[in-house]
C-alpha cells in the first residue's frame, strides 16, 4: 500500500475528505500515479496512521477519504543513536537503516578522529536532506514514528546534555567488553532503574581517542563490543 505524509492527521476523523498537495501530492499523482478507488495510508510521523481510499486525482494532487484512523502509543523506551559524522554517503546509509530499525533520535557527533566537517553555511541544507531521507525511509518501512535528526554536536557536549534516566553506551574496538544484550540484562536487574532513553554512541573508523574513552568512563558510559572483527562505522550502527 502506498504511504504519504500528512502533517494535520492527528485532528482528522473517519469519512473526512483530505487533499494531498505539495511534494507529497505530486509524488502521489504524477510519480506513483495513485488512482480513484485505490487504498493508501497517510501518516504524520507522530504515531497516527490513517487508511484511506483515493476519491479524485489531478496534476500535482489527490483527494482521499479516511476509512479508519489508528493512533499508536509512543515507545516505552527511546533509542538515541549518536553516530560520528561519516564521509560521503555513509551517514545517509546509517540514517536509512536505523530508521528502518526504529530509532527515536539521530545525533551526528564530532569526535577527535572525525574526518568529515560541515561548513556552517551547509548545515541547514544537510539536515534537510537527512530529514527527507528519514521521511522516505519511514514511508517505505511501514513505521509510524519519525526520528528527530539533530544538528551535529561535539562528543563531550553531547554526553553532558543527557538526563540521569538514560543508559549511555558506546561501541568500542575490543572483544573484552560486554555484549549489548548483556548490558541491557544487567540494567533490567536493577529495581526501579529501567531507563527511558538508551543512548548508543558509535565512533569514527579508528575508534574513539584515549581522551574520549577516559571522559566517557568518568561519565558512566558503558562500553560494549560487537565481536572480534573491526567493523566500519556504518556497519556498527
Amino acid at each position: 500500500m502506498l504511504r504519504f505524509f500528512y502533517s494535520q492527521l492527528s485532528s482528522a476523523k473517519p469519512l473526512q475528505i483530505l487533499s494531498i498537495t505539495g511534494a507529497e501530492g505530486h509524488h502521489a499523482a504524477d510519480v506513483l500515479r495513485a488512482r480513484p478507488g485505490e487504498k493508501i495510508e497517510l501518516l504524520d510521523g507522530h504515531g497516527t496512521i490513517a487508511e484511506c481510499h483515493v476519491t479524485a486525482c489531478q496534476h500535482g494532487s489527490i483527494q482521499c477519504q479516511i476509512i479508519s484512523i489508528n493512533k499508536l502509543q509512543p515507545p516505552a523506551h527511546s533509542i538515541v543513536l549518536a553516530q560520528s559524522l561519516l564521509k560521503g554517503k555513509n551517514f545517509e546509509l546509517v540514517i536509512e537503516k536505523t530508521v528502518e530499525l526504529g530509532v527515536s533520535k539521530i545525533v551526528p557527533i564530532l569526535t577527535q578522529r572525525t574526518v568529515t566537517r560541515l561548513e556552517h553555511k551547509d548545515l541547514d541544507s544537510k539536515i534537510l536532506r537527512w530529514s527527507n531521507i528519514a521521511r522516505e525511509t519511514l514511508k517505505q518501512c511501514g513505521g509510524a514514528w519519525l526520528p528527530e535528526i539533530s544538528p551535529p554536536l561535539a562528543l563531550f557536549e553531547f554526553i553532558k546534555t543527557f538526563k540521569s534516566n538514560s543508559l549511555l553506551t558506546a561501541a568500542v574496538i575490543t572483544s573484552s567488553c560486554l555484549r549489548p544484550d548483556q548490558i541491557l540484562a544487567k540494567t533490567n536487574e536493577r529495581p526501579g532503574n529501567i531507563p527511558s532513553n538508551v543512548v548508543i554512541l558509535i565512533g569514527p573508523e579508528g575508534d574513539f581517542s584515549p581522551q574520549e574513552l577516559e571522559f566517557m568512563t568518568k561519565n558512566d558510559v558503558q562500553f560494549f563490543s560487537l565481536g572480534d572483527r573491526i567493523l566500519r562505522a556504518e556497519t556498527a550502527a
